[in-house]
């Protein structure tokens, strides 16, 4: 039985083993998809690494000059979205090249 740790005939059929066992289950799934996310989570903020102070410096004097913010957090996408399609170009450069 997937997630049990006996066989049928010594006690795999049991309710409360087939009930252990979906719970090991379930945990097994939980502890994956907890790692997925913080995988994503931390690939995120690795990939900002380079604009996170400037980011954190515009948030916070948003309240004061919201109309400036919004206009440098424009800028700061604009320049992310440049690099990101800089780095789209080299990967395929370096698959051809593989390939």
């Amino acid at each position: 039985m997937l997630g049990g740790r006996v066989c049928h005939a010594h006690g795999g059929r049991a309710p409360q083993t087939r009930k252990a066992a979906q719970r090991r289950l379930t945990e097994a799934q939980t502890t994956r998809a907890l790692a997925r996310m913080d995988a994503d989570r931390e690939a995120r903020q690795k990939a900002l690494r380079p604009w996170a102070a400037e980011i954190a410096a515009e948030r916070a004097g948003a309240p004061l000059t919201p109309k400036h913010t919004a206009q440098r957090l424009r800028q700061i996408a604009k320049e992310m979205t440049s690099v990101a399609g800089a780095l789209r170009r080299e990967a395929k450069q370096l698959d051809e090249q593989a390939s």
